[in-house]
């Protein structure tokens, strides 16, 4: 049995229609930083970190070299008792972009995710975990296949505990979908949280987490309701 419930059973308040939401969120796609007369959309990527000074340093680099310049780099830590803190503090006396946010207590991944996700302002918001290595193009190849989708997310490449790859990506072992029906969800998750991008009007959505189940699970089931999700076929990761 799924532990989702499905759209037409949320409250009223949470959402109306699929199609009025959908139609809302095609007239928003010029959004502020559009209006602001950038031409890129600002991305958020939002980071959750909880001792993980042992990899903490080689994300961080993949992050500040994006070839898309137009992003923030929202990083909540979870009370990490390691140097992971410390190491972000130096990041951000370094690059404007990055804001920092620390728990006073432990929240747990999933509440630390919603967290971060709120704290987001970007027209598109990226998750990210805090032992990824990403792709210095990844960001720039999203949102250029992002079209009219609610959410696009991509293959990974499998990697050792050296960070060094491996012949092997997740669709190998995975078979991923591109569509609007989130039945798919119901009984298996394709979608990896560090893969995902979606449109900021999606946040409203998705609070709170389901209790069971994954964050990126319910993230890409509750896109399905309300519109179209895309994979892309590159391993960014």
């Amino acid at each position: 049995m799924s532990t989702f419930a499905p759209v037409d059973a949320w409250p009223a308040e949470r959402v109306t229609s699929a199609a009025a939401w959908v139609h809302d969120l095609q007239m928003k796609i010029e959004t502020s930083s559009l209006k602001m007369g950038i031409k890129e959309p600002l991305v958020s990527v939002a980071l959750c970190t909880y001792n993980g000074e042992r990899y903490i340093i080689e994300l961080l680099d993949s992050l500040v070299q994006q070839s898309y310049d137009h992003i923030e780099i929202v990083v909540v830590d979870d009370g990490s008792t390691d140097r992971t803190y410390e190491i972000l503090s130096k990041y951000k006396s370094r690059f404007e972009n990055i804001r920092l946010y620390r728990n006073e207590k432990n929240i747990g991944f999933a509440k630390n995710f919603e967290k971060a996700i709120k704290l987001c302002v970007g027209d598109y918001i990226a998750l990210c975990d805090q032992d990824d290595i990403w792709h210095l193009s990844k960001i720039e190849c999203l949102v250029q296949n992002m079209n009219s989708n609610v959410l696009i997310y991509h293959d990974s490449q499998f990697i050792d505990q050296n960070g060094n790859p491996l012949d092997k990506k997740l669709s190998d072992v995975v078979n991923f979908y591109s569509g609007e029906e989130p039945e798919a969800f119901i009984f298996f998750n394709c979608i990896s949280s560090h893969a995902l991008m979606f449109r900021k009007a999606l946040a409203t959505h998705l609070f709170p987490f389901p209790e069971a189940g994954f964050h990126d699970a319910w993230i890409g089931y509750v896109a399905c309701n309300l519109g179209r999700i895309s994979y892309l076929e590159k391993p960014l990761v």
